[in-house]
């Protein structure tokens, strides 16, 4: 009896061919968004999960501002900065093996007469010597001693100019001429386009050529001493400076560790799915309610169908069946299209975000980078997010 039903599904829809392949399109498109789109972002999400052994488990940075992933954050007169004075406190925590304060600023920087904006940071070289994990591919790092000398980001010195930077080769540094001494290794991972941008020179250097403020930073490294726990040091850290800075309660500075980042990434991506899975959700809606309406009308036009088959001894529950077979093969049918392409779909999505991220990485080092993110001190954080993003 099964058999002779799917044979009458199978011969009605060929019948209606347009109208069957217009039902089918319909769910397919429903069904695809909602594979393809969740199913890009959990790939997304995997993606940045698997990046995250690259971030450094012993580094707590110290940034400026409450870090806030509102909306609509209201931003105050006074921008909170970070100084040597808390470099100081920082370091003078238990656990906390080194800190070092970093200034950061984007300069144009040149050679072999091509000019690019470039991230410099200012960093304290002996301490960033013990910070530092990732050794020099030639030459060595710079030292107390040192002016006018620099260590380059590995693709500083390979690839983003047109001729590769070597050893003891001259740049020039908003006119200033700096020399080269040291290659960093290529660092590699999610961030490793930022990471390898970077031109290094002597904190003291920055300052007294680029910098108004002397005792402002833009952030703080701080290094977790072998065997201490990073969670009991990072509320030592917490409690130092609000103590030092007089904000205990409302704290005017973040504290990022690999945990803090993962955790945020968790809740957006979270968000970012359900948000996704909603859309994607009322297109699937929509495409069953199509199916709906084609089997409400095809019933309306196949009265005289349904009477003869009643005039023959068929029961209304097997008519009802025949029906209900029929839409829902077309309803599999569409699925299973429907998941294939959105399959498809999501796959071609991830392959679009590698080609755009290798397209952009050599526009990103050519132009000042701006990061607008709604926090609660803007201006501040322009800066030392860029710098966590590379430091992560």
């Amino acid at each position: 009896m099964l058999l002779e039903y799917l044979s009458i599904v199978i011969r009605n829809l060929s019948q209606r061919k347009l109208r069957s392949f217009l039902t089918l399109l319909g769910m397919m498109i429903g069904v695809a968004a909602v594979v393809g789109l969740v199913g890009a972002t959990q790939g997304i999400t995997q993606s940045i999960y698997a990046q995250l052994r690259y971030f450094r488990s012993d580094w707590i940075i110290i940034m400026p501002g409450e870090l806030k992933l509102g909306f609509m954050q209201s931003l105050p007169y006074q921008i909170p900065l970070l100084t040597d004075r808390d470099t100081d406190v920082v370091s003078k925590v238990a656990g906390v093996e080194v800190a070092m304060g970093i200034v950061e600023k984007t300069l144009p920087v040149e050679y072999g007469g091509e000019i690019l904006y470039l991230q410099v940071w200012g960093i304290e070289p002996e301490k960033f010597k013990i910070i530092d994990p990732l050794g020099t591919e030639e030459g060595r790092y710079i030292s107390s001693n040192d002016k006018f000398s620099t260590l380059l980001g590995n693709s500083v010195a390979h690839q983003i100019f047109e001729e590769e930077i070597g050893i003891k080769k001259k740049i020039k540094i908003r006119g200033y001429d700096f020399k080269v001494v040291g290659i960093r290794n290529e660092y590699g991972g999610l961030l490793s386009n930022l990471e390898d941008t970077v031109v290094f020179i002597p904190i003291d250097t920055m300052r007294e050529l680029f910098v108004r403020d002397k005792e402002r930073v833009s952030l703080i490294v701080a290094k977790i001493a072998e065997g201490a726990d990073p969670k009991k040091v990072e509320d030592n850290i917490k409690l130092a400076l609000c103590k030092s800075r007089k904000t205990c309660g409302k704290e005017d500075f973040t504290l990022i560790t690999p945990s803090f980042v993962e955790k945020t990434v968790s809740q957006i991506m979270s968000l970012l799915t359900i948000l996704l899975g909603g859309i994607a959700g009322i297109s699937l809606l929509v495409s069953g309610i199509g199916i709906a309406n084609t089997m409400y009308t095809s019933v309306l036009e196949r009265t005289r169908e349904i009477g003869i088959l009643k005039a023959i001894g068929a029961s209304s529950r097997a008519i009802m069946l025949l029906f209900l077979l029929e839409a829902g093969i077309m309803g599999l049918i569409g699925g299973i299209l429907g998941c294939i392409l959105g399959a498809g779909i999501g796959e071609a999505f991830l392959v679009a975000r590698r080609g755009m991220l290798a397209r952009t990485e050599m526009n990103e080092v050519t132009q000042p980078t701006l990061i607008t993110v709604s926090y609660t001190h803007l201006r501040a954080h322009e800066t030392s997010l860029h710098l966590v993003c590379r430091l992560l």
